[in-house]
């Protein structure tokens, strides 16, 4: 199989994504496509399930190198930026397991598991480390108290989607849809389309591209300008604390659930 072969097979179902998404999320599809084709071509027998599964232990060896960094004489700048590099990594190897999945035809539930897996730890993977950084940069507990627990609010906010598809199956099962008396509004559904809400989706949301780019950044920069980058960090933190709180208890029972008509196709 050539190279453009390859690529249209690994990217079946991915060009509008790729085309409408920002300019990160791109060049980690350009890295990840040129790996899966040199591991096609070199590993024949590698299979999808082999990547997702490194990956996995490969986003929890960076939670565990925080417990390293906190018992160790490695420079707390060098720490971070080296656990921030192996999660764009692991962003790059997330997506090398689908372009190998979809080459091979190759699709099991196991690789849905270990890629699901990845994504509830990858956003401690990513807050954690950069908390205990400031946390140790400052002196502050409880900054790392406050990173740890945005984590667990951000996890649990990309968890909807499953939560709300449990939800559904849930009314269904207990044959509920002539007993709920909270059905949406058609069309009521939460628009994230207004340029504000775009950026703010990139600034907190966008963990795998934007927010990523804005830590590593942040983490460069305190060397010079250890005050600026604290209160910087601070203030995205707390707001970014906030306005997950709001869109957990307000934004998404509200205009994330079902109307009717979709339960009852």
């Amino acid at each position: 199989m050539k190279f453009k072969e390859f690529k249209d097979r690994g990217w079946a179902s991915k060009e509008n994504k790729i085309g409408t998404s920002g300019v990160v999320y791109r060049w980690e599809r350009r890295i990840s496509i040129v790996l899966s084709w040199f591991l096609f071509r070199c590993w024949p027998s590698l299979l999808p399930n082999h990547v997702s599964a490194v990956n996995l232990s490969l986003v929890l060896i960076v939670l565990l190198f925080s417990g390293v960094v906190a018992v160790s004489n490695i420079a707390p700048v060098v720490a971070v930026l080296f656990q921030l590099v192996l999660l764009f990594f692991s962003a790059v190897l997330d997506k090398v397991d689908g372009e190998l999945a979809r080459a091979h035809n190759h699709f099991t539930q196991r690789g849905i598991y270990f890629d699901q897996a990845y994504h509830f730890f990858y956003p401690l993977a990513l807050f954690i480390p950069v908390a205990h950084f400031f946390s140790f940069m400052t002196g502050e507990s409880a900054l790392l108290l406050l990173g740890i627990f945005f984590s667990i609010l951000v996890l649990f906010y990309k968890s909807f989607g499953k939560l709300r598809h449990h939800i559904g199956f849930k009314i269904k099962l207990e044959n509920h849809l002539d007993q709920i008396r909270d059905w949406q509004k058609p069309n009521q559904h939460m628009s994230l389309s207004a340029p504000w809400s775009r950026t703010v989706n990139c600034l907190v949301f966008s963990i795998y591209d934007y927010l990523w780019v804005f830590y590593v950044v942040l983490v460069i920069l305190s060397v010079w300008l250890p005050v600026w980058s604290f209160w910087v960090y601070i203030s995205h933190l707390v707001l970014s604390t906030g306005l997950v709180i709001w869109r957990i208890f307000n934004v998404l029972p509200k205009q994330g659930l079902f109307n009717r008509e979709e339960l009852s196709l």
